[in-house]
């Protein structure tokens, strides 16, 4: 374990969650730090559903994840190491043995409709779905395998998606519980985005020096392109069929009413006949399509 001053952060969230804000604004507001990052490590390469809850520090003997580890060490020289992406929360357990009392961790949670929407219109679970990272009812150690096991197959990527709201939201609610010996901060994504308090308490938990910031900086919205491609249509409804999915969220002070549900996923389906038009006629695959063919065309008259 390094002996270096610095505190290191990570975050405990399921991702489409304000992450990516947070380390925009940072990284704007903070230009002089150099360890403030988001997904600094490949989930293929941290492998986060594979050692998801590991309570000892084996998962840290993975070459890649020791290396990584290693380059933060390294930074911790000059001040704190921040990670505000999903990936390296998974290892707070572990990482409280290398880094003792200099860890701490953000727990950031989200509106569960809003997460499993974004995942869907991004491919989660259906481009994306490698095992060392795609979270699923038939991992080790995972809460709610057992009720949702039998299903999993037959599920949307929506629901999978809640899925792994469910999981992800469960352990950053369970580890200030489990390890209270650690420094841990638990906020909503709606606060972040509209309580400046909240982002400061989140410079303290970090160890960041008090400024006044400049919250200027672009929020990583769903793109256009997302949503029209890989719209969520009414399954959004079986939201209702993971009853441990409602209650939870409730319990966070989210709005699980179907009125506001119906709201809500109209971000994350095509709006207006321009927009449903390119989804049907399949617009954006051909774009691509086309994309690769004139790059495929324009390598081949360079040779």
């Amino acid at each position: 374990m390094s002996d270096k001053p610095g505190n290191v952060c990570v975050t405990i969230t399921t991702g489409r969650s304000g992450s990516t804000y947070l380390h925009n604004l940072f990284r704007h507001n903070y230009p002089e730090q150099r360890g403030i990052f988001h997904e600094s490590l490949h989930p293929g390469k941290a492998k986060p559903a594979r050692y998801q809850r590991v309570s000892d520090d084996h998962p840290l003997s993975d070459p890649e994840l020791a290396a990584h580890l290693e380059s933060w060490d390294r930074l911790l020289k000059d001040g704190p190491v921040v990670d505000f992406g999903w990936i390296l929360g998974w290892l707070a357990p572990a990482l409280r043995m290398r880094y003792g009392d200099r860890l701490r961790v953000l727990v950031l949670t989200a509106h569960p409709l809003s997460v499993a929407a974004s995942f869907a219109n991004r491919g989660h679970y259906t481009l994306n779905k490698n095992p060392e990272w795609a979270i699923s009812p038939h991992h080790d150690r995972v809460i709610y395998g057992q009720r949702y096991a039998g299903r999993w197959s037959g599920m949307s990527s929506f629901e999978k998606g809640l899925y792994r709201w469910l999981e992800t939201t469960r352990f950053g609610l369970d580890f200030p519980r489990q390890y209270p010996e650690v420094r841990a901060l638990t906020v909503t994504s709606g606060d972040v985005f509209s309580e400046p308090s909240v982002v400061e308490s989140i410079a303290d938990l970090i160890g960041l020096p008090p400024k006044i910031l400049d919250y200027g900086v672009d929020r990583n919205e769903s793109a256009r392109q997302h949503v029209e491609r890989r719209p969520v249509g009414s399954e959004w409804k079986r939201i209702y069929d993971m009853p441990e999915v409602v209650e939870l969220a409730q319990l966070l002070g989210f709005d699980m009413s179907e009125s506001a549900l119906s709201r809500m996923i109209k971000r994350y389906q095509p709006q207006g006949v321009l927009p449903n038009l390119r989804h049907l006629v399949g617009y954006w695959p051909i774009r691509e399509r086309l994309g690769r063919i004139r790059s495929h065309w324009g390598r081949s008259q360079d040779r």
